[in-house]
């Protein structure tokens, strides 16, 4: 038999899981307020709002890059 740990054991997943949200385009870590949550065009409140941004690489209203 070989060792079954728990779904949530810290330690035993500790690779597995990121504890750290990253901006989708640069790959920058972000603090919890200053996520912005959109779907992969950068399109805010349409349905998939699934990924995270910071707000200088999120897509203007012109379509072009904020930087």
């Amino acid at each position: 038999m070989s060792y079954e740990p728990d779904w949530n054991d810290p330690v035993f997943y500790a690779e597995e899981f990121e504890d750290t949200i990253k901006c989708f385009i640069c790959g920058d870590p972000l603090d919890r307020d200053d996520i912005v949550w959109a779907d992969e065009e950068g399109q805010i409140g349409k349905e998939g709002n699934d990924t995270a941004w910071c707000v200088p690489c999120l897509p203007s209203e012109k379509g072009d890059n904020n930087e």
